[in-house]
């Protein structure tokens, strides 16, 4: 029996590496991944029903999801998914046509767990940072703005004008017509151009009575075209800025101090008309 136990741990030994090895799916090359966050609260992770990977991105991405080794975090999984959140659903589209539809969980200082099925699950590739989960949310998400960066008119501006709506609490005066002087069209227009996602979409949404509209702007470009602009108070955080009335920006200052500007642009104006 002790002549049988070297030849026994040696048998095992081959048989986990080559169990490992076959367990381990090999994917199709990536052409293209495209995902879907979900919102965990404890990771302070907003959801993000769509967003793709961008094609120089793509090879990086695929190393992060795709499956290289067994997850040594299976039995927890099963025993605990509310501990190992569901962060992702992700979809490769491979050079052969086919697609691969994977589920992403978060391990901790581990690489995310990657499973084909939602069931069997394995570690996805790393890089420099441990945690691969926060690794592929943080990528997703810097995709997602990377998209969501409003495309401004690069055309010289003409003409600025603009009307304020009446804001009693802060004792704002409604005026109905301004234009920005053109020594001031610069300026004022870095305080109006989206800079970032605003982080106050959600709450403007939900309770656009507390984020009120004070101005409507209209830029006036060399080539014809104009930008029109919407701007909402969000107290001593950057003015929310939007080209359409439903996705917000951070403007380039707050919202008082361009209503400010106009009253002083209005004033301006008056002034010269009384002269």
């Amino acid at each position: 029996m002790l002549r049988l136990l070297p030849l026994l741990v040696l048998v095992t030994m081959l048989c986990q590496i080559g169990c490992h090895n076959e367990s381990v799916p090999v994917l199709p090359p990536v052409a293209r991944i495209t995902a879907r966050l979900h919102s965990v609260p404890d990771l302070k992770v907003q959801g993000i029903e769509f967003v793709e990977v961008p094609a120089n991105e793509i090879a990086m991405f695929a190393n992060l999801v795709t499956p290289a080794n067994v997850c040594q975090q299976q039995q927890g999984i099963e025993l605990r998914p509310d501990l190992h959140y569901l962060v992702a659903d992700v979809v490769l589209e491979h050079s052969d046509g086919s697609k691969t539809n994977l589920t992403v969980r978060w391990t901790g200082h581990n690489p995310a767990a990657i499973s084909l099925d939602g069931k069997k699950y394995y570690y996805g590739g790393t890089d420099a940072f441990p945690d691969g989960a926060t690794r592929i949310l943080r990528l997703l998400h810097e995709y997602d703005y990377q998209k969501q960066s409003p495309p401004m008119n690069v055309s010289p501006i003409v003409r600025i004008t603009a009307k304020v709506f009446p804001f009693p609490k802060q004792q704002i005066l409604g005026i109905e017509s301004i234009e920005v002087p053109e020594s001031e069209r610069p300026k004022f227009a870095n305080l109006i151009s989206p800079k970032k996602p605003s982080v106050q979409e959600q709450g403007i949404k939900d309770k656009p009575d507390l984020y009120r509209h004070v101005a409507d702007v209209v830029i006036e470009h060399q080539d014809k075209s104009k930008s029109q602009l919407s701007v909402r108070w969000t107290g001593n955080n950057p003015a929310a800025i939007s080209l359409d009335g439903n996705k917000y920006f951070d403007g380039g200052g707050d919202a008082m101090t361009i209503l400010r500007q106009l009253q002083e642009y209005h004033f301006q104006a008056q002034s010269k008309e009384s002269e």
